[in-house]
């Protein structure tokens, strides 16, 4: 482990004491970034703590340094910035951070404070993230749509499946299923041998297992919007499963958090809800929900404490 290692074998291994320029230090993050997974299913952010308001040597390194910053805005990573200002010694954005992380310099400074006092709780609400289930598109009309993420808020903590391992060695067991031949015993391919049919008026009308497919296709996962009703109207023996919270994924579709903030206002001053067709996923029979509004609410400290967007609840229905 990297903790057991000597300060030595530190020094041999990463270097100690060493200058190093900071556009080497923005290129490393582009570069490690740029070969993680795409953007639009993860957040990339990189955290960046410094005492120095003028951390570059010349005009040359300075310069490297912004569009080396510069290219990893444009990747999409969030550069989260928290200067840390020795005892009474000002520190100036002007001299050189505010060219290279867009914020305002007047009061980013005192801001920095109160968002380092709020660090820990910060890190374990990080820690503790809701993780994403889903990540489709929500079509308000023909030609209109934006990217949504959706959140399971509530789930069973079910007891986990038992796992088989081999006595011998407590390696992993894998099962096979294969289908024998009634009459010979031999082992029946499951393309080749055995066909699917439906008996209709006495018949066997065979289909194929892509035609099998097919019927189950209900359209692309997403979710469409059929109108809208007033939230008096949804009743508490509606609620037959826990519901999901809908939040708008800009990365998907620019534009769609300002549309889905303005549809927020729009519902909630109404005090409507949105009737919706949902798909899940492929091969998922498709559902009708209702998206409730909720506004977005901070407390004392402008820190968020609800977020803005929509609980999702699938309504009851029957053939």
């Amino acid at each position: 482990a990297e903790i057991a290692r000597t300060p030595a074998a530190i020094e041999e291994r990463y270097g100690l004491g060493r200058p190093t320029p900071l556009s080497d230090v923005f290129w490393t993050c582009t570069t490690v970034l740029n070969l993680a997974a795409p953007a639009k299913q993860f957040e990339p952010r990189v955290w960046l703590f410094t005492s120095s308001d003028s951390p570059c040597e010349g005009p040359a390194e300075r310069e490297a340094a912004e569009t080396r910053a510069r290219d990893l805005r444009d990747l999409g990573v969030n550069i989260e910035f928290f200067p840390l200002a020795p005892t009474g010694v000002p520190f100036v954005m002007e001299r050189f951070w505010d060219r290279v992380i867009p914020v305002d310099a007047d009061d980013f400074v005192d801001q920095a404070v109160v968002t380092l006092q709020n660090l820990e709780r910060w890190i374990r609400m990080r820690e503790h993230r809701k993780r994403t289930l889903q990540r489709l598109s929500f079509h308000i009309c023909t030609g209109v749509e934006i990217g949504v993420s959706i959140y399971c808020t509530t789930i069973a903590a079910n007891i986990p499946q038992p796992v088989y391992l081999l006595n011998e060695n407590n390696k992993l067991l894998k099962s096979e299923t294969r289908n024998l031949c009634g009459s010979t015993g031999a082992i029946l391919h499951p393309v080749d041998d055995i066909e699917t049919y439906v008996e209709l008026a006495g018949q066997r009308i065979y289909v194929t297992p892509s035609e099998v497919a097919e019927t189950k296709q209900f359209g692309e996962p997403g979710m469409h919007l059929l109108g809208f009703k007033a939230v008096a109207s949804l009743l508490p023996h509606h609620r037959i499963f826990h519901s999901y919270f809908v939040y708008p994924n800009e990365r998907a579709v620019k534009g769609s958090s300002a549309l889905c903030q303005a549809l927020i206002d729009t519902m909630l001053e109404r005090k409507k809800m949105a009737v919706i067709r949902y798909v899940a996923r492929r091969n998922a029979p498709p559902c009708l929900a209702v998206l409730l509004p909720q506004a977005e609410a901070v407390d004392n400290d402008g820190i968020q404490t609800r977020s803005p967007g929509f609980h999702m609840v699938r309504l009851p229905w029957g053939e």
